[in-house]
C-alpha cells in the first residue's frame, strides 16, 4: 500500500524495542495498555480504536480475533472497517 502512495499506520505496543517510528514506510504508532495476560490485547486494541475514530483515517483493519469486537465502534465512527 505504501509503494502505492497510501499512508500506512500501525500500532504496536509501548514496551516493545522499537527504536524507529517507521519501517519501510509504515508509520508505527506505539500504544500504552496493561501488561496482563488476558487484558492486554483488547486495552491497546481499544485505545488504538479510539484514536482512530477520531483520526483521518478512511479505512481501518482489525487483524486478530482479539480486537474484532472493536471494529463495531469504527463502523459506527464512520469509518470503513476490515476484519481479518
Amino acid at each position: 500500500l505504501v509503494n502505492h502512495g497510501y499512508d500506512v499506520k500501525v500500532y504496536c505496543d509501548s514496551w516493545s524495542d522499537y527504536t524507529e517510528k517507521t519501517w519501510k514506510g509504515v508509520s508505527l504508532d506505539c500504544v500504552a495498555s496493561l501488561k496482563h495476560k488476558y487484558l492486554e490485547t483488547i486495552v491497546r486494541s481499544a485505545l488504538a480504536t479510539a484514536k482512530e475514530m477520531f483520526g483521518r483515517s478512511d479505512v481501518v483493519h482489525f487483524h486478530g480475533s482479539g480486537s474484532a469486537p472493536l471494529a463495531l465502534l469504527a463502523r459506527m465512527a464512520g469509518k470503513k472497517t476490515i476484519v481479518t
